[in-house]
């Protein structure tokens, strides 16, 4: 996992955004999307998901946007065979590899058992 997500990421405390760009190998562009389109419903119902979406973006490339409660939820998602099926064989559906920035808050919304 540390070759997409930082290991500081995975041990974050606090919530952890990410905002990632999959762009499709010539010809492989409807696999890619029906591949991630699958993740869309299972990964809602993990815990610690908040928000889950993928978008076309302009360009044909494919955009993710994710929120997780915080690293350690991020770390289950990406544990789960479908995903580490998906991480093992992503090279033979993308042209080049995800590329993905994670954002931390600035200040934490509280949970309501904080507030």
């Amino acid at each position: 996992m540390s070759e997409i997500v930082p290991e500081a990421v995975l041990h974050a405390a606090t919530s952890v955004a990410l905002v990632g760009t999959a762009r499709a190998r010539p010809g492989r562009a409807d696999e890619l999307e029906r591949t991630l389109r699958s993740f869309l419903v299972p990964t809602r119902a993990e815990a610690g998901c908040r928000v889950y979406e993928l978008h076309h973006g302009p360009d044909g490339d494919l955009r993710f946007y994710e929120q997780w409660a915080d690293g350690a939820a991020l770390a289950a998602h990406l544990a789960t065979p479908t995903m580490q099926e998906f991480l093992d064989r992503r090279h033979e559906l993308l042209a080049g590899d995800l590329e993905v920035t994670f954002w931390t808050p600035l200040e934490p919304v509280p949970t309501p058992d904080e507030a």
